[in-house]
């Protein structure tokens, strides 16, 4: 307790000295890249799934939870390495492709419902077997960003914001673990890339200054467009806005050159710095319980998806590694990137993933707003009769 005490005194010196000008957070932010290079090259050298994310995860949460270090990272960078994502995941759209997709849409819904069902079921297997409210097991079994959730979650009465980005970072944990790994050692197709899991994305072969123009003017339109979006508190703009802009593009036939491999790899280290940074256990008595709760939970859920993507398969002309990938409860930057490294159609599993993703904020969420809101209402406060003399 008294090491935690003074990592987070740390911290807060050091932040209030960056507020008055003082570099002081350079040290913090080069020990932190540094780690995770090394943890990345470690995952790339065992040949694991994603190392170039996985391995800067597990490197900063490893540092930040054992040894107590004090890692920090610009929110900028977070930023940037979305856009990077998004643009490397929304050039992969196609006239062909979207034309093939309109087609499916009775399977987007059909996951969609799926989803909703297994996530309901989800967490009231964690309400009972973590003694869990129904507020926090409702919106930590929620198929959506962690800082999505627990943002969302800070309005709702009767919710542990700590016990919920505890679970959702485990669900991201467990699947960008479990699912990059079950896809490069079982399922990846013989065609594509034998070398997915270490590699980086495709590249650009010959970089041109028209090239470079081209990515400075579309990263400054979807810079400001993510910008807006935040103005008019549009939430997980992050990532859908970069892709959808880019996907725009892609499809009205301008040029959308590949980004160099170096830039594709930073975005991959800033992507699993930022997940490795979120995890918190420190307020947390019982999160030994929950973890293990939670990753159980979340291994049927993947194994319920994967039955319910068989069965997809037999009744579509989809691929299983498409489907697998694509109906993940995952996020779409971690499942995009892994349908990128392994072949997979990767514009099929973005359609998917937004698909789940627009279901849930439209109507999951102030479904379960209300339902939260309303049950934890007091049941001693009722209306007020009428005055008697």
């Amino acid at each position: 307790m008294r090491s935690e005490a003074l990592c987070q005194s740390q911290i807060k010196r050091t932040v209030d000295a960056a507020k008055e000008g003082v570099p002081t957070l350079i040290p913090y932010y080069l020990l932190t890249f540094i780690l995770s290079g090394l943890g990345g090259a470690v995952f790339y050298l065992l040949r694991l799934p994603l190392p170039w994310v996985l391995g800067p995860l597990f490197s900063c949460a490893l540092a930040k939870l054992v040894f107590k270090k004090t890692l920090l990272w610009p929110k900028w960078l977070r930023s940037s390495a979305l856009i990077v994502l998004g643009y490397m995941l929304g050039r992969t759209f196609t006239r062909e492709s979207v034309s093939g997709i309109l087609g499916i849409w009775p399977l987007l819904l059909l996951v969609s419902l799926a989803s909703l069902l297994i996530l309901l079921g989800s967490s009231w297997a964690m309400q009972k077997a973590a003694g869990l409210d129904r507020a926090t097991s409702l919106f930590g079994s929620l198929p959506a960003g962690v800082v999505q959730a627990v943002a969302i979650c800070e309005d709702i009465k009767g919710a542990d914001i700590s016990v919920v980005s505890l679970m959702q970072v485990i669900r991201v944990l467990v699947v960008v673990t479990v699912i990059p790994f079950i896809a490069t050692r079982v399922l990846a197709h013989p065609s594509g890339n034998g070398d997915a899991i270490a590699a980086p994305a495709p590249v650009s072969a010959h970089i041109t200054y028209r090239d470079i123009a081209l990515w400075a003017l579309y990263y400054l339109i979807i810079s400001l467009l993510v910008y807006l979006c935040n103005k008019v508190k549009f939430r997980g703009n992050s990532l859908i806005v970069p892709l959808t802009a880019t996907a725009v593009l892609a499809l009205c036939g301008l040029p959308v050159p590949a980004l160099p491999s170096g830039i594709s790899l930073l975005a991959q280290i800033c992507m699993g710095i930022n997940i490795g940074l979120q995890i918190q256990i420190n307020n947390l008595t019982a999160w030994k319980k929950i973890s293990l709760t939670a990753v159980i939970s979340n291994l049927i859920t993947i194994a319920l998806f994967a039955a319910l993507d068989y069965l997809i398969t037999l009744i579509s002309p989809l691929d299983y590694l498409t489907m697998f990938i694509g109906t993940a409860p995952g996020g779409i930057t971690e499942m995009g990137v892994t349908a990128l490294l392994l072949g997979a159609d990767v514009t099929v599993v973005s359609i998917f993933q937004i698909f789940r993703l627009l279901f849930v904020y439209i109507a999951v969420i102030p479904v379960l707003v209300w339902y939260t809101s309303r049950s934890n209402r007091p049941k001693c406060c009722t209306r007020p009769g009428p005055k008697t003399k």
